[in-house]
């Protein structure tokens, strides 16, 4: 009796690829028979993104989903072991229907020479590293909040800051900046 269910279920999954597979087909045939429109709806959609090909400075603010960045400076401080440490500076609101923390709806990344850079730690009387996890209601802007990041090498950096409720839906905003003097 085991053998025979095990067949049956077999032979059934076998169907169920079969049908599968040709669903896929009769799809493909019927837009190379000119039926184009899912076709053009799925490019549109990868290629419609509101933030490709905008290209934002420092000192420029703009929308990521829900919230509005602006980006304040980047400068050149130290981490708490006293190594460089790039800090970006920067003013974001949360115009969410939600009270949230910048570190809790948005992505940033940093990256030079092509690779992401870590998080550093920093400490001192400029350094409010709270403001990143602290949560504020809808409408409200946080200035000053501030990331830091461990430089490679004193190239170019690239900044992606993207809303979390976005990640597979729009691509992130750039901002690329030169290495921060002292």
């Amino acid at each position: 009796m085991k053998k025979l269910l095990a067949i049956f279920m077999a032979v059934l999954m076998s169907f169920s690829v079969v049908a599968c597979s040709n669903g896929g087909d009769d799809v493909e045939s019927s837009n190379k028979q000119g039926d184009s429109t899912a076709v053009e709806q799925n490019d549109s959609k990868e290629t419609g993104s509101k933030n490709e090909d905008k290209e934002v400075k420092i000192g420029d603010e703009f929308e990521a989903g829900s919230y509005k960045v602006k980006i304040n400076s980047v400068k050149l401080g130290k981490d708490y072991e006293g190594n460089p440490a790039i800090i970006i500076n920067l003013d974001w609101t949360n115009n969410s229907e939600e009270t949230t923390s910048y570190m809790g709806s948005m992505g940033t990344q940093v990256f030079q020479d092509g690779a992401e850079l870590e998080m550093a730690v920093i400490e001192g009387d400029d350094a409010d590293v709270d403001k990143m996890t602290k949560e504020v209601r809808p409408g409200t802007t946080l200035e000053g909040v501030e990331a830091a990041y461990s430089p490679t090498s004193e190239n170019s950096i690239e900044i992606e800051i993207q809303a979390l409720e976005e990640t597979f839906t729009d691509k992130p905003v750039l901002i690329k900046a030169d290495y921060p003097k002292e």
